[in-house]
């Protein structure tokens, strides 16, 4: 395997093509993401087991994961729907003249 260095000054395995291979990630992230995969694990069976000793139920990664909104506030996604049956009534009531 031998390294190179392309036009734009970014290091490139010479056996991968240039234009595909992702140079955005340093060496260090795979391993560093398996190891805190690991640790988070690792608090969530100690936190279960906590519970157990409590009486109380297991939780999952689900439960306490962080969540993304990802769509529209419920208040909006209201004022729309109404939009839109006003639209519809509207051309309804006016196909009827």
């Amino acid at each position: 395997m031998t390294w190179q260095q392309d036009s734009n000054g970014t290091w490139f395995d010479n056996t991968t093509d240039p234009a595909t291979a992702d140079n955005t990630a340093p060496w260090y992230a795979a391993p560093l993401s398996a190891l805190t995969g690991i640790y988070q694990q690792k608090q969530l069976i100690d936190i279960n087991v906590e519970r157990a000793k409590q009486g109380l139920p297991p939780i999952s990664a689900a439960n306490i994961a962080p969540t993304v909104n990802v769509g529209l506030p419920a208040e909006q996604l209201q004022l729309l729907t109404m939009f839109g049956v006003g639209v519809l009534a509207y051309l309804f009531l006016k196909k009827g003249k």
